[in-house]
């Protein structure tokens, strides 16, 4: 699998990263703009890694992290034992100028606290913020049998009587807990406690991202080398599936969980291909809110691409002009945007025609706009374009616009539409025409 294991920029050919291709040993330097052109998740992944080094600043130190002495472990476990919260925090936050880390058992019961009702929010807070710390000095090492677990233990907190061995359907569980709970302050706990398991898997990902923790979380599927990942991804979109909006911080844990699992099939490490046919036989059924919800918080626009390729691969293509036939099968480019999917149309067997519609649409839009955003990389004030030649071509012959202006008017002519969804389906166009403006300006420019 090719990846990237180095960027610089070069006075001649602006910025460049070497490149490695896993059947070829040689490496080879390449402008941004021909992975752009070529292969723009090898970039995204590399850019993406990188943000989250910048965000988490993994230490690396001369000495290996190690557990805390054994006597301060029992003094630790006592407090635990006797609720003696205060106490035991003291005594761990004792060693946070040393790289000691709790044994896995006084973790679990830490991230316990957190969740715990009956414990006052400063403590929670100095609960998480030691989590944090030795997350930020240790690693992820310390958090890795957390879910190897032989049975439910109530000593260890309440949570871990709540399938104690399933790292999704736990996660699956907080979350469908921030929906619909009443109380704000067991939302922002229980929030709380998914983003530093989130975190933790981030920092685990930087430094281990073919032996992350997260693969070792997944079922293999009867034996195959193929990981399962259809139990993690219903999982993580469960919160969608329901008729409410989904709050938006409830879908940016979920995402951020997920965007780790698509960083995988960047790499290699899963299968692409699995992974957006299980997540569009899902997207599929949600309602229109939680649908727009889904793609406007997914955060890796390469995938977004492919995922709504597939989608509109399921959609009539009967309208396809002759000489443009043979683009249905190919892969995606502008000109199968253009000349295929803005000639398609809905069906109308799965959701009422205002619907189907609007889904088209926004999955038009949301195409055209995310495939424009994957084929250029913002460094500073510079701009690397990776779209080809004839692709440009379309912006500047006003094909595109063109293209807008048909979509807008089918629309307006679609009698059987409500009126929420006529001006949502107008809206997305009209922010697509923005996208497309500055896009032509950039086109005109380098002319």
């Amino acid at each position: 699998m090719a990846h990237i294991v180095q960027s610089q920029f070069c006075p001649e050919r602006g910025l460049i990263y070497l490149l490695v291709s896993g059947d070829d040993p040689d490496k080879k330097w390449k402008s941004a703009e021909e992975i752009l052109s070529s292969r723009p998740e090898l970039i995204e992944l590399h850019e993406k890694l990188y943000n989250l080094k910048s965000k988490h600043y993994p230490q690396s130190f001369a000495i290996k992290p190690r557990l805390i002495p054994k006597t301060y472990q029992d003094l630790i476990e006592n407090c635990l034992d006797e609720e003696h919260y205060n106490g035991s925090l003291d005594l761990m936050e004792s060693f946070q100028n040393e790289r000691e880390y709790l044994p896995v058992y006084h973790i679990r019961q830490i991230m316990g606290i957190i969740v715990d009702e009956t414990v006052e929010n400063s403590l929670v807070i100095r609960a998480y913020k030691l989590l944090q710390h030795i997350l930020q000095t240790c690693g992820a090492e310390p958090f890795q049998s957390v879910w190897k677990i032989d049975k439910a233990n109530i000593e260890q907190g309440f949570i871990w009587c709540e399938y104690p061995l399933d790292f999704w359907k736990f996660f699956e569980t907080k979350l469908m807990l921030t929906l619909n709970d009443d109380s704000s302050s067991k939302v922002d706990r229980t929030l709380m406690l998914l983003n530093h398991l989130t975190n933790v898997h981030e920092m685990d990902i930087i430094n281990n991202l073919e032996s992350s923790l997260l693969i070792q979380l997944f079922t293999k599927n009867y034996g195959k080398v193929r990981t399962n990942i259809k139990y993690p991804i219903e999982a993580l979109l469960a919160p969608f599936s329901t008729d409410d909006i989904i709050p938006i911080r409830t879908a940016r844990v979920a995402q951020r969980l997920l965007e780790q699992i698509i960083l995988l099939s960047y790499a290699g490490i899963i299968c692409t291909d699995t992974l957006k046919r299980e997540l569009y036989l899902l997207i599929i059924k949600l309602n229109p809110d939680n649908f727009r919800v889904f793609f406007q918080t997914l955060p890796c626009t390469t995938f977004k691409c492919k995922l709504l390729d597939h989608a509109l691969q399921d959609t009539n293509l009967g309208e396809v002009q002759r000489e443009h036939r043979y683009l249905c099968n190919a892969s995606l480019d502008l000109s199968k945007i253009i000349h295929v999917y803005f000639q398609s149309k809905p069906y109308y067997r799965r959701v009422c025609r205002s619907t189907a519609i609007w889904r088209h649409t926004f999955m038009l839009m949301t195409l055209l706009q995310s495939y424009i955003q994957s084929k250029s990389l913002r460094i500073s004030e510079k701009i690397y374009n990776g779209l080809r030649d004839d692709e440009k071509k379309l912006f500047v012959e006003d094909l595109v616009r063109q293209k807008l202006e048909e979509l807008a008017q089918w629309i307006a002519d679609e009698k059987n539409i409500k009126k929420e969804f006529r001006q949502s389906a107008k809206l997305l166009i009209d922010l697509a025409s923005i996208v497309l403006d500055m896009q032509c300006s950039m086109e005109i420019e380098e002319n």
